[in-house]
């Protein structure tokens, strides 16, 4: 690739977003969101890539509680998917107290 190509493309990945997705934080957090969704289902049902082990709930409940610090302001996509991760942060706690014979 060119140098200036290659300027570009670090200038865009050293502003890139708190979770590394995009540089707008609104967006940035709105793609976290969707990550975590999918996490969470893979998760939830022991899906994983070949050769990997599945992830466990309990480690996507770590990334929905640090998304969840994130302060969306008036964005209202971001404001949707803070609701969004609100509903996935109830699913996945349920689902560790289900799992752990709590959900009776």
């Amino acid at each position: 690739m060119s140098g200036i190509i290659m300027q570009g493309l670090s200038n865009d990945m050293a502003g890139l977003g708190r979770f590394n997705n995009h540089p707008d934080p609104a967006t940035d957090f709105c793609i976290q969101v969707e990550k975590l969704t999918a996490r969470l289902f893979d998760a939830q049902h022991g899906l994983s890539k070949p050769g990997t082990a599945p992830e466990d709930v309990t480690d996507v409940l770590r990334g929905i509680e640090t998304a969840m610090e994130f302060v969306v302001g008036g964005d209202l996509s971001a404001v949707e998917a803070k609701a969004i991760l609100r509903d996935l942060e109830a699913e996945a706690t349920a689902h560790i107290a289900a799992r752990n014979g709590g959900g009776r």
